[in-house]
């Protein structure tokens, strides 16, 4: 009986193990946020770092919006997610970047002023 629920243990350990692995394919790491407002800046970094590139795959992406002025829009490739310009809000958004290529974001209000790229390789 003890070799029984030895192996019961084991097996359990190994499947706790196996769910965060075949996860890890799914979902990239590292935080990534979009951010707009207060006053004219956006942004978009993961891990507090301007994002210039990223590998293609499923991103769980915070978006800030600090500002009644303004809008974060997030597009390309299939993508176009975007929060409220005469609104503030804090929003979630799971994103998965299949194509290659470059992404875009800015505020629809100001798009010639706030706004920014990056490449998904």
């Amino acid at each position: 009986m003890p070799r029984i629920r030895t192996l019961l243990v084991v097996a359990i350990a190994l499947f706790a193990i196996a769910i965060p692995s075949a996860q890890a394919g799914q979902t990239s790491t590292g935080n990534l946020v979009g951010s707009v407002g207060p006053g004219f800046t956006i942004s978009f970094t993961q891990n507090g770092k301007k994002v210039t590139s990223l590998k293609a795959g499923t991103y769980k992406i915070t978006v800030k919006d600090k500002s009644t002025m303004h809008n974060f829009h997030l597009f390309g490739h299939g993508i176009n997610k975007k929060t409220v310009v005469s609104t503030t809000s804090t929003v979630v958004w799971n994103v998965k970047f299949v194509v290659k290529g470059t992404y875009k974001f800015h505020c629809d209000a100001h798009p010639t002023i706030l706004f920014g790229s990056f490449k998904v390789k």
